[in-house]
């Protein structure tokens, strides 16, 4: 084989890997974008948006004092927790947007789902769009997806997604 002939195969090559991921990303992102046409982009920019001032929930952590002669068994009152302290989950969780002076590319971003809806942004921002849970800091995308933290820990944070139901129904 002379070179002009390897390069020649080398070039389709390419070409076709190319072309490969490029579709790939094309049937992808058509998979993902979702019709608008009946909704209200206000509505929708504004029920995607996360509110600050429920964006952390205040943990109370009381450490008993030891008391060596307690006789009566009596539990100490610095132990008793009343119900309104009680958080939902057993994990603190901190929700943190990054993109907020940013501008972020006008598209519906899917970024989750669940057995009931679909979950979108109403931008491409699901890389700026972080979770802190006991410490510990995720992008939201893949604390959903491995389950570090559930879309109703992070609703009840005050985290007010996007979504669309999905249709249940078998025809």
């Amino acid at each position: 084989m002379n070179k002009k002939t390897l390069y020649t195969i080398l070039i389709i090559i390419f070409i076709v890997v190319i072309l490969f991921f490029c579709l790939r990303y094309y049937y992808k992102e058509k998979e993902t974008n979702i019709n608008l046409s009946n909704n209200n982009s206000k509505e929708s920019i504004k029920e995607n948006t996360i509110n600050e001032n429920n964006t952390t929930k205040e943990e109370k952590e009381i450490i008993p004092k030891k008391e060596e002669n307690n006789s009566d068994n009596k539990i100490p009152e610095e132990t008793i927790i009343k119900d309104e302290d009680i958080a939902i989950s057993k994990d603190k969780i901190t929700i943190i947007d990054e993109s907020k002076d940013t501008a972020c590319a006008s598209a519906i971003e899917y970024y989750y789902e669940d057995n009931n809806y679909k979950y979108y942004f109403t931008c491409i921002k699901s890389g700026s769009i972080f979770v802190i849970v006991d410490g510990k800091k995720y992008n939201i995308k893949e604390a959903l997806n491995n389950k570090v933290v559930t879309m109703a820990e992070l609703e009840s944070n005050g985290f007010k997604p996007l979504k669309e139901e999905k249709n249940l129904q078998k025809y």
